[in-house]
């Protein structure tokens, strides 16, 4: 079995880097570009789709478990997902500063 640190510890560390990179840069390119009087409402739109986006992605990954056997399923879904994603994020216009 898999102790604390490359279990549980290990994986925990990856996603809160993760996350942490990610969902700054992720509002940064939707707010972009968007005239000041309107980045309130750019932003409460970005962060409904992050929030539909997670429940969404959340439930395909539950039916990924309730079909499967274990979760080594779920666990190769999610990263494929994050690939695809990561992949589609090349496709954002780039921003000069």
């Amino acid at each position: 079995g898999n102790d604390y640190a490359t279990g549980v510890l290990g994986p925990t560390l990856i996603i809160a880097v993760g996350i942490g990179l990610t969902f700054p840069t992720l509002m940064a390119a939707a707010t972009a570009g968007v005239p000041g009087e309107d980045a309130g409402i750019a932003g409460g739109i970005a962060q409904t789709a992050n929030q539909v986006g997670g429940s969404a992605g959340l439930a395909a990954l539950a039916t990924v478990a309730a079909a499967s056997a274990g979760y080594e399923p779920v666990f190769l879904s999610a990263a494929g997902l994050g690939v695809v994603l990561a992949a589609a994020g090349l496709l954002l216009p780039r921003v000069s500063s």
